[in-house]
């Protein structure tokens, strides 16, 4: 008994936090109804298209409804205002039935329609739609662009929280094209300045962006492998969409916290997400969404190797997308059963499964790049298991090639993972040690990606953040000199009486002026453990190459300690030791480290210049590298030369700096 009370009691909280939800929804859905009689042109329009995206979740027959109404007050009005509204709302409902191109040309004759109104807003508003079917048609490069735009005009018409959303946009725009640090930065910012939104304004449409935005981040975190933090921003989204009333966009939010509890073997979980997404879809009558649902159910049963379970899901998801005839789904469906099936060890299922994937994605004609390079490494890895190796050589070979012309590195480890272990069952050792090699590199450039890409993000956000603080002490300043000019008035009443009324205003205005200064003092907080953190990217990239070349030298001297006696044996080793010479050089990586200085440091290094105008380059980079505090033997791995060498560098440099002995030369460097 004493069991199922505290169970009861979590039974009433949770119907009680429903009930409030309802109630906060029903506040939102009727404040918008009431509005809706009282209101006229454009005011009218706008909460129209408020109040379909409200039953966009949850009621179908109430958009439509609301759709007519809008298309009819653009019929008896020549307010151009409206009639943009009304034009962008058919376009947005053309590209969720899949008429992408129809809804693009439609939005770019509302964009032509809208340049002459000159309105921010509903320029904004236009172009976050064109984003919007950008993405879709996978034109990412038009999104950004687009979504860049909208952020401009926002911000032009002073509209915070949809700044925010198209920040948003932008980060998950990046994140689809594989910049996950600008994503990151993006989503980031879009996150704060939505939290401050909300601090003042708790309408419908705040609160609704910061589902979104919670959602987008919990996405991207997922991606990133930051499961917790993922997790954490799902289960926001799902309150804040719950609070909306947004049924379907709750779902989705469903399935994509299902996802993550996959990741974190939280099977239990993920399985009561992914059938509370499906109820909630087929409630919905959206058969497609419930297929996906489906899916989910179906892979949680496959990491519980309950494969009969696993297939039955599967099967009903299936069913659903063949309906629809969703190639797309399709082709992802028959690849993670052959995924299940390549787990499961029943190798030629897994194959028949990835050459239906492959073929209902184009084949060998139509298929993208990327389908094509995940078929043939996906068919190769399964060839090997099967033990059919002229296939797996031919299928592995053709992923190479593919991700190399992809420039798609994740892929070509993975292919050239296969051929490793083909030649080496081949037993074809040189050729494993040229792939082995070519691996090597391969990884090598991946650190090196990654570790550029986010410092020169950290860049862009450095000179960004710079220039907003700029312009927030202009503000101050300026206020500062009108406050001295209204003091020079006070002799006349009438001055006296404009004086006062213009202290009022510049009063509300300075407390919005330094609210927004104490902002950008928490963000240069923020900016300056970001280039804490570059500093430390720097010093990391030295030590991975300065690691890197002490384990290659140990390998090195264990090689040539070897007793060889047959010659096979003696050839492939004096093979392998210039190879691994090679390697230790590392030239790639050098050139990456110095481009890394070069542009990251450029401030520094061209004050160096006017306070030292007689450095060399090579004194200029040790200068770099001394000011961030790694030693003389990180510096020797990055410059390929001995530690003795750089000690010898650095007297000079303090030669030429005119530096006493006394002096400390790290502490000049930082001070500059």
């Amino acid at each position: 008994m004493t069991n199922k009370i505290p169970r009861l009691l979590i039974s009433i909280l949770f119907c009680l936090a429903c009930f409030l939800s309802v109630a906060q929804e029903n506040h939102y859905r009727q404040q918008f109804e009431q509005r809706l009689s009282k209101t006229k042109g454009v005011e009218k329009a706008e909460v129209l298209l408020a109040l379909i995206t409200i039953y966009a979740g949850s009621n179908a027959g109430k958009v439509e409804d609301c759709n007519k109404q809008l298309y009819a007050l653009s019929n008896e009005t020549n307010n151009p205002a409206i009639k943009v509204i009304a034009q962008a709302e058919r376009a947005n409902q053309l590209r969720k039935k899949s008429y992408k191109d129809s809804a693009r040309v439609l939005l770019l004759d509302t964009k032509r329609m809208t340049r002459s109104l000159q309105n921010e807003s509903l320029s904004g508003h236009i172009d976050m739609r064109l984003g919007l079917v950008y993405n879709e048609l996978r034109k990412e490069d038009s999104a950004i662009y687009c979504f860049e735009s909208a952020r401009t005009h926002y911000r032009e018409a002073g509209e915070w929280d949809n700044v925010a959303l198209s920040l948003a946009y932008l980060g998950s725009t990046n994140r689809a094209r594989g910049n996950n640090m600008a994503a990151g930065l993006y989503l980031d910012s879009a996150s704060q300045m939505i939290d401050r939104v909300l601090i003042t304004d708790s309408s419908y449409w705040p609160v609704r962006f910061a589902a979104v935005i919670a959602n987008y981040q919990s996405i991207y975190k997922n991606t990133m492998g930051q499961y917790e933090a993922g997790l954490q921003r799902s289960l926001e989204a799902l309150t804040l969409f719950e609070k909306v009333g947004d049924t379907r966009s709750e779902a989705a939010t469903l399935i994509a916290a299902g996802n993550i509890y996959r990741k974190l073997a939280q099977y239990p979980a993920a399985m009561l997400q992914f059938r509370r997404a499906a109820k909630a879809f087929n409630k919905l009558a959206d058969q497609n969404a419930a297929g996906v649902s489906y899916e989910g159910i179906a892979m949680v049963f496959d990491d519980l190797h309950e494969i009969d379970s696993a297939k039955l899901y599967f099967d009903k998801a299936l069913t659903i997308a063949s309906a629809a005839g969703n190639n797309r789904v399709l082709g992802t469906l028959y690849n993670n059963i052959g995924a299940m099936y390549y787990h499961a060890k029943a190798y030629d299922r897994a194959s028949e499964y990835y050459e239906k994937a492959f073929a209902i994605r184009g084949g060998e004609e139509k298929a993208t790049k990327y389908d094509y390079a995940t078929a043939m490494i996906n068919l190769g890895q399964t060839d090997l298991k099967k033990g059919d190796m002229n296939k797996a050589a031919i299928h592995l070979s053709k992923g190479l090639n593919a991700a190399h012309e992809l420039h798609a590195r994740e892929y070509e480890k993975s292919a050239l993972e296969g051929l490793i272990e083909y030649h080496q069952a081949m037993k074809n050792f040189q050729q494993a040690l040229a792939y082995q090699d070519t691996l090597l590199v391969v990884k090598d450039s991946l650190f090196v990606a990654d570790s550029k890409t986010r410092i020169a993000e950290m860049q862009v956000k450095y000179e960004t953040e710079k220039k907003e603080q700029e312009i927030a002490l202009l503000q101050i300043e300026s206020y500062n000199a009108q406050l001295k000019q209204l003091g020079w008035m006070g002799g006349l009443l009438v001055s006296v009486i404009v004086s006062i009324l213009g202290f009022y205003t510049l009063r509300n205005r300075k407390a919005r002026i330094q609210a927004e200064l104490l902002v950008t003092r928490k963000e240069k907080e923020l900016m300056e453990g970001q280039l804490s953190y570059k500093d430390k990217e720097l010093v990391n990239f030295a030590t991975y190459i300065t690691e890197k070349n002490d384990f290659l030298e140990t390998v090195l001297q264990r090689l040539n300690t070897l007793d060889v006696s047959h010659e096979a044996g003696k050839k492939q080793l004096d093979n392998l030791i210039p190879l691994i010479r090679d390697h230790i050089n590392l030239t790639g990586s050098r050139e990456e480290f110095n481009a890394h200085l070069s542009t990251v440091y450029e401030s520094f290094i061209k004050k160096l210049e006017d306070r030292y105008p007689d450095l060399t380059d090579h004194e200029k980079r040790l200068a770099t590298l001394l000011r961030v505090n790694l030693t003389s033997k990180q510096i020797a791995s990055v410059f390929n030369i001995s530690p003795k060498s750089v000690d010898m560098g650095r007297y000079r440099l303090r030669k030429k700096m005119g530096l006493s002995i006394d002096q400390d030369i790290n502490q000049i460097l930082n001070n500059i």
